[in-house]
């Protein structure tokens, strides 16, 4: 089953002069199965993030379409984009964003208060903290993220992307921030994390060390993804 497919995606932007049209993806075309992990490298300004806002519903591609899990999603109201990233989507970026004021478990906590979660706010209790306990973070509950450290809170911002239960989880420079030891304990755990629960993986990262631990690795470079 392919969770998510992109079909003959470009995306170009207007220049100040309101007419020159400056090109940022072409044509590309990509496919994810359930359950699978891939990895696209790239230059920085190559467009890698610009690809994952598309799948991930933030930015709409200028031609091509977004399907995922059958369903053509590439024009879908806003609301009901809204409603699909909430639910379809887990998003981990280099930067955690939680909350400061916040405790790690209410943090996780902020996806499932939406109206349209089907999870009880028992059973979004219950699965907060068998999520926190499998990355490590089981007695860290109650802490602010200003007690943790960088790659306890790379796990918490995990967490809460994968709190819904998503079919995609989408992945950028989540390790950009952090030593190289750090970073490739957090990869193992977001591989583990992704073969556990199932959920597709996409991650934009420039580590080719990390990039070679998932299942297929893409190139994007001048607009152009190709599969190495």
């Amino acid at each position: 089953m392919m969770i998510i497919e992109c079909s003959h995606i470009a995306k170009h932007y207007i220049a100040p002069d309101g007419n020159t049209k400056i090109p940022v993806l072409r044509d590309i075309s990509l496919s994810v199965k359930k359950g699978e992990s891939v990895a696209i490298l790239g230059p920085s300004g190559s467009g890698k993030s610009t690809l994952l806002h598309i799948l991930g519903l933030l930015d709409y591609p200028s031609s091509g379409s977004v399907s995922m899990a059958g369903r053509d999603v590439t024009h879908v109201p806003a609301k009901d984009r809204d409603q699909l990233r909430n639910l379809e989507i887990g998003f981990v970026f280099q930067l955690h964003y939680l909350l400061p004021q916040c405790t790690v478990l209410e943090n996780i906590l902020i996806p499932t208060i939406p109206k349209g979660n089907s999870l009880t706010a028992q059973a979004a209790l219950d699965r907060g903290h068998e999520l926190l306990r499998r990355v490590g973070l089981g007695s860290r509950l109650h802490h602010r993220p200003w007690q943790l450290s960088g790659g306890e809170l790379q796990r918490v911002a995990f967490v809460r992307a994968l709190i819904n239960s998503p079919g995609l989880l989408l992945a950028d420079e989540p390790t950009g921030a952090l030593d190289h030891r750090t970073s490739e304990t957090l990869i193992k755990v977001l591989l583990d994390l992704n073969k556990e629960e199932q959920v597709s993986l996409i991650i934009v990262t420039h580590a080719v060390d990390f990039a070679r631990m998932m299942e297929r690795v893409f190139v994007l470079e001048d607009g152009e993804l190709s599969a190495t």
